[in-house]
């Protein structure tokens, strides 16, 4: 899959690419990070790892490894930025 630009975060885990993903007939806008619940929004620590992962993929190119499903619109999958994997990282 080719690389993509992040061009939102819209949550914890899950961050709006430019352009889009396919992914045979499926297709969306969002990937999610596979394998890492965060805190959901209005709880503890939420502000903060929002802020931590627009740090690390906002505007960035990013590339998608292992993709572990579609749910809906969503691409659930592995993520790297410069090589490093964003969801074992923010674990």
């Amino acid at each position: 899959m080719s690389p993509f630009i992040v061009s939102a975060v819209s949550e914890v885990d899950a961050f709006r690419v430019m352009y889009g993903w396919k992914m045979g007939s499926k297709s969306g806008a969002f990937i999610r990070l596979a394998n890492y619940h965060g805190p959901r929004k209005g709880a503890p620590g939420y502000e903060k790892a929002v802020k931590m992962l627009t740090a690390l993929v906002l505007g960035k190119q990013i590339h998608v490894g292992k993709v572990i499903k579609v749910k809906g619109k969503d691409l659930v999958a592995e993520v790297y930025v410069n090589g490093r994997n964003i969801n074992e990282f923010i674990n």
